[in-house]
């Protein structure tokens, strides 16, 4: 995480906040880091993407849901646009889609033939007795069901890498099942 600022602004943040050239103590560590990732967002005009800025955006976003409250900050320079964050959010959608490690290595994923033509998932709730009371256990199962033409058989794609593109949602493509 030290590498995110320059080590010029880095010392000089030091050394205004320490009196030293080099920070010490985990707080003035993350004065520094916090406060450089400011300075850098301003001086870049928003160009450069901060660590700082993209977590704020996508905490704020999944637990209030408001693009107002969003808004309001990323205009104060606090965090990175709502756009932004429904454009990243897709990225990993896709990218997770594209590559998950939870679906099976046997899946192929082929964006010239869609050959996935079935997928059923649900939730399993289990009652369980314990000290606490709280007692549930949630789980999720699924079933997908595909098939594949005979030049595809064994393959399977390589882990891609996800492009950044103005695209706000996920499209997803149907198969025809005859």
């Amino acid at each position: 995480m030290d590498d995110v600022i320059p080590d010029a602004l880095r010392k000089l943040l030091c050394y205004i906040i320490t009196g030293t050239t080099s920070s010490r103590s985990p707080r003035s560590q993350r004065l520094v880091q916090s406060i450089g990732q400011d300075i850098c967002r301003a001086a870049t005009n928003g160009s450069w993407k901060l660590p700082k800025h993209i977590i704020m955006c996508m905490s704020l976003r999944h637990l209030y849901r408001s693009e107002k409250l969003i808004t309001l900050l990323n205009r104060m320079g606090h965090c990175e646009s709502y756009s932004f964050s429904i454009e990243l959010e897709t990225a990993l959608a896709e990218s997770v889609m594209k590559s998950s490690t939870q679906l099976s290595n046997q899946i192929i994923r082929s964006p010239r033939e869609p050959s996935v033509f079935h997928s059923e998932f649900d939730n399993f709730d289990s009652l369980v007795n314990d000290l606490t009371g709280k007692g549930s256990v949630h789980t999720a199962h699924g079933i997908m069901m595909q098939e594949v033409s005979d030049d595809h058989a064994g393959s399977c794609s390589a882990r891609p890498t996800q492009l950044r593109t103005k695209q706000r949602s996920l499209q997803l493509t149907e198969a025809t099942i005859p």
